[in-house]
């Protein structure tokens, strides 16, 4: 009782993780419209069909992480919603983002598809920010899961979320599904 994690949570200087990869759902969900099969495209597919959430990284998460949710409505989308629920900004590094093989070849042959990165839904990886002071017990809970947790960026002062390109620039992005 009391440590629930919740988006409301963050603050300004923490670090903004995820779990496992991102857009390997909204991706598999194209190449099941497209019908084109591949080993590729048959691994984005099932990581579509079959989701599999970490239920029990979140139980870790437990007074480590400050704020957390799943990525279910985009990415960026879900970063919004962490933001606007504890009052803080974000900057989030496009190229820090962690791909699946597969998701990184379709992006190397289409730079176009990080909009579906970005922007798609229904990964439930757990996206979170942790606090610096707890960046080597988030380390060890990776190894101990064998689950790849990777900063993507930070918790900023004031309002909204950008998201940058290598050189810090702003990139324009897809901000996902909108419930209202």
């Amino acid at each position: 009782q009391g440590r629930a994690l919740r988006r409301s949570g963050a603050k300004q200087g923490d670090k903004i993780y995820v779990s496992g990869t991102i857009g390997d759902s909204a991706l598999g969900l194209l190449a099941l419209r497209a019908q084109q099969g591949n080993p590729d495209h048959d691994f984005l597919i099932r990581r579509y069909l079959l989701p599999e959430p970490h239920i029990a990284l979140r139980q870790k998460l437990l007074g480590i992480a400050h704020a957390c949710m799943d990525v279910s409505d985009g990415l960026m989308q879900d970063l919004s919603h962490i933001c606007a629920a504890s009052h803080v900004g974000a900057a989030a590094h496009r190229h820090l983002i962690p791909l699946s093989k597969p998701a990184a070849a379709l992006v190397a042959k289409d730079n176009s598809l990080w909009d579906a990165i970005t922007g798609g839904g229904d990964d439930y990886e757990l996206l979170f920010t942790v606090p610096r002071e707890n960046e080597s017990t988030l380390a060890a809970i990776a190894s101990e899961l064998e689950l790849p947790l990777t900063a993507i960026g930070e918790i900023t002062a004031g309002e909204g979320v950008q998201l940058l390109d290598e050189n810090k620039k702003p990139l324009a992005a897809a901000r996902g599904y909108k419930h209202f």
